[in-house]
């Protein structure tokens, strides 16, 4: 991952599991877009060995510092919630300004999270959890490849072929066996998986 202060990474975690989180209800939606998020992941290895390793959970990266009243109230409030797992500094806690925040994935779709792993995109979600969990101002593109619609094949097709200078057509692709994105990499979804940009 590369992190910048006052910029979203943006990653596959982000595009597909955190519109899950939309299941903690409206007051959560509220209160977590009080803060600024830098980056959002699977895991953190310097938790490696610990006991949070192979739990179903998102890894939040916040500013501390940006609009540092609403962050306070948010982590007071959060740390109330049953879904809080823990939360610790990221950074220098003197001196920096980054502050981790740990989430249980929601429960009811745990399924979501190892389908996620897998890369097995169109197995996450059921259509009616698409329509209540991504909203029409999500990006086509994620809807396109969780629900495997001919814009997001013809998007993937591009894609490889940027890649790997490929002469790859959409009739040519199976559609049947290949989602329609690559899958999730260690170094984009896991912090602390090599040296970060901060």
């Amino acid at each position: 991952m590369e992190l910048k202060v006052g910029d979203l990474y943006k990653n596959r975690t982000l595009a597909y599991l955190v519109p899950a989180l939309a299941y903690y209800g409206e007051d959560f939606k509220e209160r977590f877009s009080t803060v600024f998020k830098l980056a959002f992941g699977i895991f953190d290895y310097l938790l490696e060995e610990s006991h949070l390793q192979g739990q179903k959970n998102l890894y939040i990266l916040l500013d501390r510092e940006f609009q540092k009243t609403q962050y306070l109230n948010f982590m007071k409030w959060v740390k109330n919630q049953e879904f809080y797992v823990t939360d610790y500094p990221f950074d220098n806690q003197e001196t920096g300004r980054l502050q981790m925040l740990v989430i249980a994935f929601p429960t009811p779709l745990e399924d979501a999270y190892d389908s996620f792993i897998q890369g097995k995109y169109s197995e996450m979600y059921f259509k009616k959890e698409i329509e209540d969990l991504f909203s029409e101002s999500w990006k086509a593109e994620t809807r396109g490849v969780l629900t495997r619609t001919t814009g997001a094949r013809h998007h993937f097709v591009l894609k490889v072929k940027e890649k790997w200078d490929t002469d790859l057509t959409p009739s040519g692709f199976k559609k049947e066996k290949y989602e329609y994105d690559f899958p999730p990499l260690k170094t984009e979804e896991i912090f602390n998986q090599e040296p970060l940009g901060v």
